[in-house]
């Protein structure tokens, strides 16, 4: 839940819910199982080279805050 928590805005509301131990233990394993299944999978596409990166532009958008 940290990383839905760091997705809240100023003034949103926070609720907290009591579970029992057995339920907070199946919260953790699912919680990490799925991190484990997350951190197992392979990337999309192939590798990106140094070239491919450089001739992107990966910085678009960006204006002088002077002007």
């Amino acid at each position: 839940d940290l990383g839905r928590l760091a997705q809240l805005r100023p003034g949103e509301d926070l609720s907290f819910r009591a579970v029992d131990w057995d339920q907070a233990v199946a919260a953790r394993r699912a919680y990490f199982a799925a991190v484990e299944a997350g951190a197992t999978r392979a990337p999309l596409g192939a590798a990106m080279s140094a070239e491919s990166l450089l001739a992107e532009n990966l910085v678009g958008g960006v204006v002088n805050a002077r002007d």
